[in-house]
């Protein structure tokens, strides 16, 4: 944790507290007697061979979330897992099937956790509404599915309509706090789903301007391996390739375009901070995010056929491209390429 620290870089922990493989030396032992202290961490049909296990995949044991001695290992007594590694100064957790986990599990988990890292995040794997589970009480933020797989229907398949796809946004946002939606881990892909790139027929344009919504948007945008450099993958397990380390494989401008968005999102105060407005018009996707005097405006043109769009001001920049627009009586008229993405700033 200490060499990613020095890199700017925090660590947060994959935890799947929900069921071991069949594999694990937990299992193994609690297999081999009813004395082992492993035993009554699993739910027996019928001892050893017969078992409850997750989606009634049998190479997957359910673990028994009430039992005690469990609740100890895992966060419960001094030197528990999740309280070790936070003071092995990890950042936090990602907690696996989060909507298996139960309440009382959760609560206090999330005591445990914040009483030794008060900053330490704990988010959540749903995929579906999770308003329940996100009221201060358990997880900070979860991997935001809904914001997932509208910009999927948006970017990748221009299923719908500009206006319809800030209409699923306002209603994801809507139902979460302002907290829960600034932790909130957005994603265009995941080691669950189709890689974007394989979804949206190969079409880079489609991606960078996904990327460049993801960094303007409220929340924590998350980057999945490869997704940068151009990896495709259908469903799992074709979506879990390991990372392509040949340099000469990888698309270089998508790259870059990414490494764009990231010093953007980490320089810019508005996009981290700022309160979100959506003013689609027409086909352009348009989103401001305003802190303060700081005003940026995402513009996406995700046709095939260039698109006008006015902002006030007589002098405009694309903090992208870098290039500079001059208007005329407090209104300048940019051209937004097809598929391709700007954000605007007023330079006046």
């Amino acid at each position: 944790c200490d060499a990613a620290h020095a890199r700017g870089m925090r660590v947060l922990l994959d935890g799947v507290f929900s069921h071991t493989g069949s594999a694990s030396r937990y299992f193994q032992d609690a297999t081999q007697s009813q004395d082992s202290p492993y035993y009554p961490w699993y739910q027996w049909k019928h001892w050893p061979d017969d078992y409850h296990c997750w989606w009634g995949v049998p190479t997957l044991p359910t673990l028994d979330k009430d039992c005690p001695s469990y609740r100890q290992y895992i966060y419960g007594a001094e030197h528990a897992i999740v309280r070790r590694w936070l003071r092995a100064e990890a950042d936090g957790w990602r907690l696996d099937v989060a909507d298996e986990l139960p309440d009382g599990f959760l609560d206090a988990l999330r005591k445990r956790v914040k009483q030794t890292d008060p900053d330490a995040l704990i988010i959540g794997e749903f995929w579906r509404n999770s308003e329940a589970w996100l009221q201060g009480d358990q997880y900070d933020g979860v991997m935001n599915y809904g914001v997932q797989r509208a910009a999927v229907e948006y970017f990748a398949k221009s299923a719908v309509a500009p206006q319809r796809f800030q209409e699923l946004l306002t209603e994801n946002l809507m139902r979460y706090s302002d907290a829960a939606n600034d932790s909130m881990l957005n994603l265009l892909d995941s080691h669950d789903t189709a890689r974007f790139l394989t979804v949206s027929g190969g079409n880079t344009a489609r991606l960078k301007n996904a990327a460049a919504f993801l960094f303007t948007f409220v929340g924590m945008p998350c980057t999945y391996y490869g997704t940068e450099i151009g990896m495709t993958g259908e469903n799992d397990p074709d979506c879990r390739k390991a990372f392509d380390w040949e340099e000469s494989h990888w698309n270089t401008d998508l790259r870059t375009h990414y490494q764009k968005l990231m010093r953007l999102r980490k320089t810019r105060k508005a996009l981290q901070e700022g309160t979100v407005r959506f003013r689609s018009q027409g086909d352009l996707f348009v989103m401001e995010r305003q802190l303060q005097e700081e005003l940026l405006v995402t513009v996406i043109n995700n046709t095939d056929c260039p698109q006008n769009y006015t902002l006030s001001g007589n002098y405009v920049r694309d903090l992208l491209s870098e290039k500079a627009f001059e208007g005329a009586q407090n209104a300048t008229v940019v051209e937004v390429p097809p598929f391709s993405a700007m954000i605007l700033e007023k330079t006046n």
